[in-house]
């Protein structure tokens, strides 16, 4: 920002403000001429507004625009500014990744960002809002083979809780998604939050979508390494773990499974493998590999748990309290207990 004083015209009086040192035109950093200075009276009392004329100083620009401060809020003497007239509106870029998922997205946050800079602030919300849904369906549709159609018809909320796996997009999108429904009705529940945390949100959600894309990209990585060299352990160990992180647990027991054969068995191999099989719902595999996890540490309290997570699946219930209470009996037996 940098600091100006300037005389209003119709008063006569000298007026301290400052401006933000970029042109809304050229989009570079610049500072500005004064032009002229105008009070504007409000349509209410303590609403008056001080407008400058002024032109950027930049020589492939000097474009005039209009700054708009107002006159009854200053700090250390300087007027308050809201705005500026004019100019090209500044839209925000997405990586490549977000566009491939969703360029109808990056079109509704940019119109909804442009018509928040225009101080359209009773409409935008409702345009971020909308931007968030085609973000999460479209990338529903991306992850989830056959659900097209079931998709773009649930409400946003429940296309969240049945298709969002991944459980930071999942949590960030549901906040994001309650936040946003406040822009769309007639009273707001979350009155402690407004459009800025709303925002916020959304681009948390975008950030960890594209965290996850990163993976797929690990994934060629990992299979042309392997590809040199089929004796390569921990590259089948990672290519594991990205699978699991894009839910192809298939394709992660598949690698895992060969971690086990080139290299001494692990419990944390086996555990992942478990895990892999219950979110198949293949609960007597998950189990198998929880068992052989066990073995190679009996004094995790957490595997036993797990056992009895798959025995209770399968309605298996005395089995499953049995597996509980070995569970309890290590975890009592563990001083941080």
């Amino acid at each position: 920002m940098i600091s100006y004083e300037f005389i209003a015209r119709n008063q006569g009086l000298v007026y301290k403000f400052l401006l933000p040192d970029f042109c809304p035109f050229c989009q570079k950093h610049s500072a500005f001429t004064l032009l002229k200075g105008y009070v504007v009276e409000g349509e209410e009392p303590y609403l008056d507004t001080f407008k400058v004329i002024m032109r950027c100083n930049n020589s492939v620009c000097h474009e005039v625009m209009i700054g708009v401060f107002d006159i009854d809020l200053n700090v250390n003497g300087y007027l308050d500014f809201k705005y500026i007239e004019g100019g090209k509106q500044p839209i925000k870029h997405f990586s490549e990744n977000v566009s491939s998922i969703s360029p109808d997205f990056i079109k509704i946050f940019n119109q909804s960002e442009i018509a928040e800079q225009q101080r359209l602030t009773e409409i935008c919300g409702t345009g971020f809002r909308r931007s968030l849904e085609f973000l999460i369906k479209d990338y529903a549709i991306r992850i989830t083979s056959g659900k097209e159609d079931e998709i773009k018809k649930m409400l946003l909320g429940n296309c969240i809780e049945t298709f969002i796996d991944d459980k930071k997009v999942k949590a960030t999108a549901k906040r994001a998604a309650w936040i946003g429904n406040d822009e769309t009705h007639y009273e707001r529940r979350w009155l402690d939050k407004n459009l800025a945390d709303f925002k916020r949100l959304i681009e948390l959600t975008v950030h960890y979508i594209e965290m996850e894309q990163l993976y797929e990209k690990a994934i060629d990585a990992y299979q042309y390494a392997i590809a040199i060299d089929e004796k390569f352990d921990y590259a089948y160990r990672n290519l594991g773990d990205a699978y699991i992180r894009i839910r192809n647990f298939k394709g992660a027991i598949e690698a895992l499974e060969k971690v086990l054969e080139l290299s001494k068995p692990e419990e944390v191999i086996y555990e992942a493998i478990g895990h892999c099989y219950d979110k198949l719902k293949n609960f007597a595999q998950a189990r198998f590999n929880y068992r052989k996890a066990s073995h190679l540490n009996p004094d995790d309290s957490k595997l036993y748990y797990k056992v009895a997570c798959t025995y209770y699946n399968e309605g298996q219930y005395t089995s499953a309290i049995k597996q509980l209470e070995s569970a309890l009996k290590i975890h009592r037996s563990q001083h941080e207990f």
